[in-house]
């Protein structure tokens, strides 16, 4: 039921800047990952088609016209997730099983991979501003 509820307002949230520029560190693709995946990476087997059938139809007409997903090598991102104090990421090994399969996963979307192993935060900001102005967003 937190799921559902979750997807519940994500979906109202989504809905409201159908038509507007956004950008989300998690989008309704994310979420449709997380809802579908996350089960079986804590060992449960749940119907979450049948049990969330209209929320998934709903959050499912919520696309993006752009995704970026930050790749990044296992051995970096323990160190980053190590060398982080300000966050508990209490679920980062069952989320990290799915990493995999979640690359994968995205490639039926508009996805563009940036490759962030030598890239620092600044990097990032500055590919990412540029890439909105080329676009005059």
């Amino acid at each position: 039921m937190n799921q559902k509820m979750f997807m519940e307002a994500k979906i109202k949230e989504f809905q409201n800047v159908k038509d507007s520029v956004v950008i989300f560190d998690r989008g309704p693709e994310d979420i449709e990952f997380f809802t579908l995946f996350y089960p079986t990476s804590i060992g449960e087997e749940w119907d979450i088609e049948t049990e969330l059938k209209d929320e998934l139809y709903k959050l499912r007409e919520c696309r993006s016209d752009v995704i970026f997903y930050l790749d990044v090598t296992k051995k970096n991102v323990y160190d980053r997730k190590n060398n982080d104090r300000t966050r508990n990421r209490s679920t980062f090994e069952e989320q990290f099983k799915l990493a995999e399969t979640e690359k994968d996963w995205y490639k039926q979307f508009p996805v563009t991979y940036v490759d962030t192993n030598r890239l620092t935060v600044d990097d990032l900001e500055v590919y990412f501003m540029d890439w909105l102005k080329e676009r005059g967003l």
